[in-house]
């Protein structure tokens, strides 16, 4: 982060838009490259989460399959799944294994905290 007297700039706050990247390994799927999210994308998931339609756990299973399609990517960095052409509803098909393994990871990575996940879980 860009420092003017060792205190945080406008420019240091503006460069954390910037997407980080990390690659994990996921039984069943091998190596998988995830990007960071923006705290608007993680608004919009938690809004969907505790205030969409459907039952409590069809809104959980829709967070973490929102959360899935809008980390892992190609390796060229480019999203791999979309959250318009039933992507989501396939991924909401995932081996439960296969998905929580990668859904830590993601939560992991992106520096979201497990009560995010159960407080979605809850509503």
């Amino acid at each position: 982060m860009t420092k003017v007297n060792g205190k945080a700039s406008r420019d240091g706050f503006f460069a954390t838009c910037k997407r980080e990247y990390s690659d994990v390994n996921i039984a069943r799927l091998g190596t998988v490259r995830l990007r960071t999210i923006s705290e608007r994308e993680r608004s919009v998931m938690q809004i969907a989460a505790t205030e969409g339609k459907g039952t409590p756990a069809e809104r959980a299973s829709l967070f973490k399959a929102h959360l899935i399609a809008s980390c892992v990517v190609d390796p060229q960095n480019n999203l791999m799944f979309s959250l318009e052409n039933g992507d989501l509803d396939k991924l909401q098909d995932m081996d439960t294994r296969v998905a929580t393994a990668l859904g830590s990871a993601i939560i992991d990575f992106c520096g979201l905290a497990d009560e995010a996940i159960e407080e979605a879980e809850k509503n």
